[in-house]
């Protein structure tokens, strides 16, 4: 009787993690920045008008874009990171205009964005992936 106790428990607490281990796995987050944005090139590819990536962006449930900047595009740092206030050192800015869209939240990764740039005439120049992880 004691066995099939532990047994009973042991499937119990095994399922929930079996579950965790696949959404991470399945989750499409938690791939390197590199294969993110190969995907989303596939959806937007380089020369995408403004409008058009807008549309894709708004037609995926999970995607949302926290910022459209008509007048500026996105600065990365000098390594092709991406730039934040508190870094020193040269940056470059990608494109006239840009889009910061949020991309899902992760398990591991608690967020997942990415910056659009584009071009003078709204066509897509570039995408740069960035995680962050938050941590208490």
């Amino acid at each position: 009787m004691k066995k099939y106790i532990i047994i009973g428990v042991m499937i119990i607490v095994a399922i929930p993690l079996v579950w965790l281990l696949i959404s991470a796995i399945s989750n499409p987050l938690t791939r390197s920045e590199e294969q993110i944005r190969n995907d989303l090139l596939k959806v937007t590819p380089i020369g995408t008008s403004m409008e058009d990536v807008i549309a894709a962006i708004e037609g995926h449930e999970k995607w949302k874009i926290f910022h459209i900047n008509e007048n500026r595009g996105y600065k990365i740092n000098s390594d092709g990171t991406l730039r934040r206030s508190w870094h020193s050192g040269g940056y470059i800015t990608i494109g006239e205009k840009s889009l910061d869209v949020e991309l899902g939240k992760g398990i591991i990764t608690s967020y997942v964005g990415a910056w659009y740039g584009f071009d003078e005439n709204s066509s897509l120049i570039d995408i740069t992936i960035f995680k962050e992880l938050d941590l208490p």
